[in-house]
């Protein structure tokens, strides 16, 4: 969790008045290493504001490979993941071409017709 704007501000202001990290955490609900750190990524960066979360780019699927899942799914609708994958060259694990086929907008089902199972509920 990140601590608000107004926090960091109050924090850091205090720090540059009394210099001591651990008598900033006392008056303040946070630990004298966090307080360190703020004034560490101030110094480095001249921003209070935290860094927002890298997310490495995973999107292993371009563009001709999702309109290639398209084509071969509407060629053979019943076709299984782990086909598609094969097919693909297994480029990809069954997973993602789970979460591919969703971003495509293709039924995960083979059939919504299919009568219900018999088996009732326990």
């Amino acid at each position: 969790m990140a601590f608000s704007m107004e926090f960091r501000v109050a924090v850091a202001t205090a720090y540059q008045a009394c210099g001591s990290s651990i008598e900033v955490a006392e008056d303040f609900p946070c630990c004298a290493s966090w307080v360190r750190r703020l004034i560490q990524v101030q110094r480095e960066t001249g921003s209070l504001e935290p860094k927002q979360p890298r997310r490495p780019n995973n999107n292993k699927l371009d563009d001709a490979d999702l309109k290639l899942i398209a084509e071969l799914i509407a060629a053979k609708p019943d076709i299984y993941l782990k086909e598609l994958a094969e097919k693909l060259g297994n480029k990809v694990s069954v997973p993602t071409l789970w979460r591919a086929c969703g971003k495509l907008g293709l039924p995960r089902k083979k059939s919504r017709c299919t009568p219900r199972s018999k088996t009732a509920r326990t």
